[in-house]
């Protein structure tokens, strides 16, 4: 079900809380073995073995919150991966040093296209007038989705110590670039109404970056 909302995690919640035991951990399993690799030439090699961490138990409260983000910790460059895929037509292309020319590219299918324009549908909606809405510019339609997560310290959840990401696909019509930034421990401001979460720290400053260096992508 879609629904409209300022909080954009509403998107995910509802599908999240039907999902069946029997298949959401057989899936787990299968994230749980992702390694990071990059292309060389003729060959894919291995880079990183840095397994998602996953919860220990699966009770309603956990296959609510898990389809939006809570209860998994991953690495920014799997982060990186799977939004691509899920916004370039649903082919997961690993990542590569070397300079690439634009266009078609080898890769692996893991969505339909017809699932993947969905996903970009979505992600403009957050960017445009949902959370993501601050860091809009002129001259190019973007995609986006914000993250507000509470800091694991000493094995207990900090609720006062907050890490906020944006991620951001652009242009979101046939997309080129995927765009990642984190901000650790921010605190809130007069500006902010006192707020820490993602919308109003990390976001705006995506904006920044993005109104910096667009004219040199898109020169």
């Amino acid at each position: 079900m879609r629904v409209k909302c300022p909080n954009s995690d509403i998107y995910l919640e509802l599908p999240g809380d039907k999902m069946d035991m029997k298949f959401t951990c057989p899936a787990c399993k299968k994230v749980h073995r992702v390694t990071i690799s990059i292309t060389t030439p003729g060959e894919v090699v291995p880079v990183a073995k840095v397994p998602p961490q996953m919860p220990k138990k699966w009770g309603p409260s956990e296959r609510a919150t898990v389809s939006f983000g809570h209860g998994i910790n991953v690495s920014p460059m799997h982060v990186l991966l799977s939004v691509n895929a899920m916004t370039n037509g649903g082919i997961y292309i690993y990542p590569t040093l070397r300079k690439r020319a634009l266009g078609a590219v080898q890769g692996v299918r893991v969505i339909s296209d017809d699932i993947s324009a969905k996903l970009r549908a979505i992600m403009f909606d957050i960017a445009e007038m949902g959370s993501g809405k601050l860091a809009k510019v002129a001259g190019i339609n973007i995609g986006g989705k914000t993250s507000t997560a509470e800091k694991r310290i000493d094995g207990k959840i900090d609720r006062k110590k907050n890490l906020t990401s944006f991620i951001a696909a652009f242009p979101i019509e046939a997309p080129q670039y995927i765009m990642l930034v984190m901000l650790d421990e921010p605190a809130g401001t007069p500006e902010s109404f006192g707020l820490r979460t993602a919308a109003w720290n990390v976001v705006p400053t995506a904006g920044k970056i993005l109104d910096s260096i667009l004219p040199m992508l898109f020169d």
